[in-house]
């Protein structure tokens, strides 16, 4: 069974460090590709909702995912009537720190992540990778160890 998720995205974009003081347009772009990137929803559908007008503020973005704009409504109604339309609600993850959402999609059985926990995936990814770029394997720490033991030792 594959897991759908809807974010909340200004909620999310909000948290995430590495986007304040982008313009508006410049957050949403780079929150959709951090998203994409780190593969922080696997293979799974993605939706993102925002507030706003499509042919106002839709970013461009190369990626698989539903990006709506709530147009009319709030973010958080849209997000609800998604979730409220859904088959399946324990598929459905959606991803917000907003309280009143939270209750909403809860008591429609759906299940809540929230904004530190989606990030923390990303962040676990990243240190990961770091330490795998910033580590020698066993293999390479033996070759240095025989090296400096020939260079020690004055052995070729």
């Amino acid at each position: 069974m594959s897991l759908f998720y809807v974010i909340d995205g200004y909620n999310l974009m909000h948290k995430v460090l590495e986007l304040e003081g982008l313009s508006l347009q410049q957050a949403r772009e780079n929150l959709l590709e951090l998203i994409k990137v780190n593969n922080l929803c696997g293979k799974n559908k993605v939706t993102v909702v925002f507030d706003g007008r499509l042919d106002v503020v839709a970013p461009p973005h190369q990626t698989n995912f539903i990006v709506l704009f709530s147009e009319g409504e709030s973010a958080d109604s849209l997000i609800i009537r998604l979730v409220s339309k859904m088959d399946n609600p324990k598929s459905i993850k959606v991803v917000t720190d907003d309280k009143a959402i939270i209750t909403r999609v809860r008591n429609l059985n759906a299940k809540h992540v929230s904004t530190a926990g989606f990030l923390k995936k990303m962040k676990t990814k990243r240190s990961k990778a770091n330490y795998k770029k910033n580590h020698l394997d066993e293999e390479e720490l033996d070759s240095i160890t025989e090296e400096f033991k020939k260079k020690w030792t004055g052995n070729k």
